[in-house]
């Protein structure tokens, strides 16, 4: 039975990049791998925020002065002083750490557990190794033998593992 080669795709002989007649130009076209816009937020917006920030920085200490000072006054009542107590405590010491309680179950190997798999499951896994093992084969004939060697996984042999 004579072997088919594997029919390549037609290439358009265009350079990638923009399309001719696009309004795209070098200076603005994104580069693979660059992110040009990380925060996802405007340039006024994080401004105003930098802005935002610097204003509290600043007015930090007398705030922290001023809760402070109403945590020890009684005269104002005991949820106020209580209350301004509270942020004083989570701004200098950071707010108090939620208890987790999670059972964590840790697998010594990499391998994966085939005894978790049904029968059914198991003969798929198997009929995709080897549809896996006969693509590689005919990558290797198609490449003249340059691909790296087939490796034999579990399946392979007709067996899970």
């Amino acid at each position: 039975m004579a072997r088919r080669p594997i029919p390549q795709r037609k290439k358009s002989g265009r350079k990638p990049g923009p399309k001719p007649g696009s309004r795209v130009s070098p200076a603005t076209e994104i580069k693979k791998g660059e992110i040009r816009n990380p925060g996802g937020m405007t340039k006024e917006v994080a401004a105003l925020r930098d802005e935002a920030r610097r204003i509290a920085a600043e007015a930090a200490p007398e705030a922290m002065r001023k809760l402070i000072d109403l945590a020890r006054r009684p005269a104002r009542g005991g949820a106020v002083m209580r209350q301004a107590a509270d942020s004083v405590l989570d701004r200098a010491l950071g707010r108090p750490t939620q208890p987790l309680d999670a059972t964590v179950t840790a697998r010594q190997s990499d391998e994966p557990d085939y005894s978790l798999l049904s029968d059914e499951e198991l003969e798929q896994l198997q009929a995709l190794q080897r549809k896996a093992l006969r693509i590689k084969a005919q990558r290797a004939l198609v490449d003249g033998g340059n691909a790296p060697p087939v490796a034999s996984g579990p399946g392979s042999d007709g067996s899970p593992s």
